[in-house]
Formats: structure tokens, sequence, C-alpha cells
């Protein structure tokens, strides 16, 4: 695997090794590193908190929304994976927050899934952690004239982007509200560099996108775009505005964890399949 430094893209003046190893093996790893940034991020909301002894992490946000808690990167011996796996039930169930459970390519013991779904944790999807070379993206792509693309950084501006997210992700009123305490309090990631961006059209907040530099690749997060305005390529063009952003300051791979809505956007962009995540779900 080989990676070089370069100035991370925000304005702190830190140094970043950046992934330079296009296999599939480099790049499902990233991915997965990538993610456990963004939960970690999650879990440092007011609120939040985070449990990873390098075999298994979670991260819980204190938004009941299972999209924002999470357990993943399993490794675990078959003789004490129920333990562990108990433990971390008992940390969601405490604090009466559902989760995704994330299975990802490295998972271990081979039977965790069945010893989840014996937990009463259903499986409920795949989801397509995908990647790709930013030095292919294009430069500009097609969307409506009026289409303006901002940093989101003033609180005014992140709670406009989470009005988007509201619509995205089928938050009620009360969790958007959490979900905006979350955004505005917690500026910065825990070994990553954070960016929002907001798209307007004609002034009325669209689109919404998270950039989170970390593990040596540039992952992309809170995609969503306002139902009237879906179709238009404001999405795809959101997205390339922040990873080209990336590009800009030396990074050379993107990734992401696809919706199924999502999966040809991101391929229009270059994106590719390079590993894939097995979700179960924890209802409480």
């Amino acid at each position: 695997m080989s990676s070089r430094t370069v100035p991370a893209a925000n304005e702190r003046s830190q140094m970043t090794v950046v992934l330079d190893d296009f296999s599939m093996d480099a790049l499902a790893a990233a991915n997965e590193a990538n993610m456990y940034a963004a939960y970690a991020w999650f879990g440092n909301w007011p609120g939040g908190e985070v449990s990873d002894d390098g075999q298994l992490l979670t991260a819980i946000s204190g938004v009941a929304h299972p999209i924002l808690n999470g357990a993943f990167g399993i490794r675990l011996a078959a003789e004490t994976a129920d333990r562990a796996i108990d433990a971390a039930l008992d940390r969601f169930r405490t604090r009466s927050v559902p989760a995704y459970w994330w299975v990802g390519p490295h998972a271990s013991p081979a039977d965790v899934e069945e010893r989840l779904e014996a937990r009463g944790l259903p499986y409920d999807g795949d989801v397509p952690g995908m990647a790709v070379d930013l030095a292919g993206l294009p430069d500009e792509l097609p969307a409506p004239e009026w289409l303006a693309v901002e940093r989101a950084q003033t609180k005014e501006a992140l709670a406009a982007l989470v009005h988007v997210l509201k619509a995205g992700f089928h938050f009620d009123e009360s969790l958007a509200g959490q979900v905006t305490a979350g955004f505005v309090r917690t500026p910065e990631a825990p070994g990553g560099a954070l960016s929002h961006y907001l798209a307007r059209l004609d002034g009325a907040p669209v689109a919404a996108t998270t950039l989170l530099l970390a593990a040596g690749v540039a992952g992309i997060y809170n995609v969503a775009t306002q139902p009237e305005a879906r179709g238009k390529g404001i999405a795809s063009a959101l997205v390339a505005t922040a990873l080209r952003e990336a590009r800009a300051a030396g990074y050379r791979i993107g990734v992401l964890q696809s919706s199924e809505m999502g999966y040809r956007v991101y391929q229009r962009l270059g994106f590719h399949q390079c590993c894939t995540y097995r979700h179960h779900v924890l209802e409480v």
C-alpha cells in the first residue's frame, strides 16, 4: 500500500497521509476506516458516546435514528464474540436508540450474522461501498443555471442543511433539532477534517452533503436532495464540488456507502463498487 503526505483540505495546519493505492483490498479497507471516523464524529455529538477496543466500534449519537448509531468493524475470536456483541447491544438498549450493525468485508467470526439474528437483529439489506479515482472527476457537470453551492459553516446554514437532510432521511422535527445541534456544536471529527456543503436553487436550500477527509481518503456522507429538486443533476454537481476540493488538496480517492437511489448517480461520477456491507438493524 502506498501513501504520501499532503496538507488537509481545511484551514488547520495539520498534515494527512493520503492513500495512493487503488487495489480493491486497499479501497475496501479505506472505505471502512473512513466510515469509522464518520461514526466517531456522531459519537462526539452532545450526549453521544464511542466505544472502540480495536476489534469492535460502537458509536451512539444520542439521536433516535438507526443511521446515526452504529456498530461495525467486528474482528472477534469465536469464543469471545458473543460476550462482545451482548455488551455492545446493551449500550444501545440502555440509551434506547435504534442502530445499524454494519457487517463489513473483513468481519469475523464467519457466523457473526447468525449471532446477530439470534439476538433479534434481522438482516436489513446490502449497502454497496464505492470508490472513485479523483483524477477522473469531470470538471463540469450539467446543473440548473441558478444553482449556487456554499460551505455551510454558520448556525443558519447548518440548520438549512439539516432541513434538506430531514426530507432525505425522514427526520421528524424533534430529531432534526438534535441533528442540527450535533452539526453546530461538533464542528470537527476525531481523526478527520469535516466540511459541509449546501446547494441552493434560486436561493432555496435543495441539496446537502458532507466531506470527511480521514483514513487517507475523501469520504462523502449526508447526501440528500429535496424531492422537488431531484432528477436535475443537483446532487451530482454538489458531490463533485466537494470531491474536487479534496482533489485540489492532494487527495486521490473518494469513498462512500451508497443508497439504492444514489447508486447510478455515483456511477456517473466514476464511482465503482469496492465492497459490500450487510445491514442488521436493532429496533428499540
